[in-house]
């Protein structure tokens, strides 16, 4: 044809150094260019079919540029060209291989260097900072890139947090300081409360009208002490002066008796605010003295600091007997019992009740406690309340603070024990029960 003829064909094979002849596929006779030709028309752009042992037949096919027909080329080739050829394949495709791996390695490394490496040290920073807490610890990668972005928010969010953990110390040690300080407060006014009405007693004694009495009879004898014999078994009225002074002397032997017990009230109020204020000079967490404590004693006590002056009247009811002693902190459930007695009598008070009662109980129970109770008909709690009574802060008094039944229930959790509240409702009183392990009450015969 115009295209491929024998002129072109043999330069071809001239400059290929190849046997190569082209016919048209209309002339085609041989069975083997015939099967070649229908396996290069089913879709194989070229065929090698070996031919003796040192040469393989190569076909392609060269379609007509009209549509039909087209011219089978044939190239005889020596095996060891094909040979050649594929070493020359295999080398390239291990030289690619080869290219790909140092490629692969010089980018591993470069990301190592780049942002494997930094992103590992923020990693092994962070974990280090979880595990010891330490908001002081800094990376310091000194980068301009994201990985050093990243880094420097993350030191100073660090920065942000030690300044905010500053600030909550510093607030939670005066909150602290001031919860402490609002405690030792109320329990030391509750025992001063107690103390000061037993001074309020004394000082009524002391202007009673028995050293009246005494200062008119001592008049008496001054203005006849020129003739007091006479007058003293005479007169009428000095006749009566020795019965008058036999019975004062009785009069005033009873009201120093009185004055001792309020003077004794008084140097107990005082000693147990000195105790509540030694126990703060501790470290918090610290028990105090464990000893043995009888609990009548105990009741008397707290009833006697508790109950305020103008609730005297009030019935108070004790029923402790044939128990064991209590081996606990007995300045620490002192203020617990003391807090109980004056809210129970303050209860009273606003529910108008005169006299008014508080029991006070005692008793062994199954479960391996001894159960303490404070029980009184005033007010009584209303369910929502209940619940939440013993929370800092929550007090159901117009004058009230909230701090009271907290640091009661805090301070009976800290020796092993639990503080409980029931009410039948509002107006229908309200029991208090402390439980503390039985581990704590002894025979006093041990």
């Amino acid at each position: 044809g115009r295209f491929l003829n024998e002129d072109r064909i043999r330069a071809m094979a001239q400059r290929t150094r190849l046997d190569l002849w082209a016919r048209a596929t209309d002339t085609l006779q041989e069975q083997a260019d015939l099967a070649a030709l229908a396996a290069l028309r089913d879709g194989e752009p070229t065929l090698l079919v070996p031919r003796d042992e040192a040469t393989v037949l190569g076909y392609a096919l060269a379609p007509c540029l009209g549509g039909n027909g087209g011219v089978l080329l044939q190239v005889t080739m020596a095996r060891s060209v094909l040979a050649r050829g594929a070493a020359t394949l295999e080398l390239a495709s291990l030289a690619t291989v080869a290219a790909v791996v140092v490629l692969f390695t010089v980018l591993l490394v470069f990301l190592q260097w780049l942002v494997v490496g930094p992103l590992a040290r923020l990693t092994a920073h962070v974990v280090a900072v979880r595990a010891s807490d330490d908001l002081q610890a800094r990376v310091g990668l000194a980068r301009h890139d994201e990985v050093g972005v990243l880094a420097r928010e993350f030191d100073t969010m660090l920065a942000r947090l030690e300044a905010s953990h500053e600030r909550q110390v510093g607030d939670a040690r005066a909150g602290g300081m001031s919860e402490v300080a609002s405690a030792v407060l109320h329990d030391v006014g509750n025992a001063l409360q107690g103390a000061m009405a037993s001074v309020g007693l004394a000082g009524q004694q002391l202007a009673s009208q028995t050293l009246q009495d005494l200062a008119r009879v001592a008049d008496l004898l001054a203005a006849h002490a020129d003739d007091l014999g006479v007058w003293l078994t005479a007169d009428p009225k000095g006749r009566k002066v020795p019965k008058f002074l036999a019975l004062l002397g009785k009069q005033i032997g009873a009201e120093q008796a009185a004055l001792r017990d309020e003077i004794a009230h008084v140097a107990e109020g005082l000693q147990h605010v000195q105790v509540l204020l030694a126990e703060q000079q501790v470290n918090a967490g610290h028990r105090g003295a464990i000893q043995r404590t009888d609990l009548a004693e105990l009741f008397d006590a707290a009833v006697r600091l508790g109950l305020p002056p103008q609730c005297r009247e009030t019935t108070v009811v004790r029923r402790c007997a044939d128990l064991p002693q209590l081996h606990a902190d007995k300045h620490r459930l002192l203020a617990v019992l003391v807090n109980l007695v004056r809210n129970a009598a303050q209860s009273i008070a606003a529910a108008g009740r005169r006299p008014g009662c508080i029991e006070l109980g005692a008793a062994l129970a199954g479960d391996g406690s001894m159960r303490l109770t404070v029980a009184d008909d005033g007010l009584g709690i209303a369910g929502p309340d209940l619940e939440r009574i013993f929370h800092g802060g929550l007090t159901t008094k117009t004058d009230g603070h909230g701090i009271g039944l907290h640091r009661s229930a805090n301070a009976i959790r800290s020796m092993g024990g639990t503080l409980r509240a029931d009410s039948a409702g509002p107006g229908r009183g309200a029991t208090f029960t402390i439980e503390l392990p039985l581990a704590q009450a002894v025979e006093a015969a041990t």
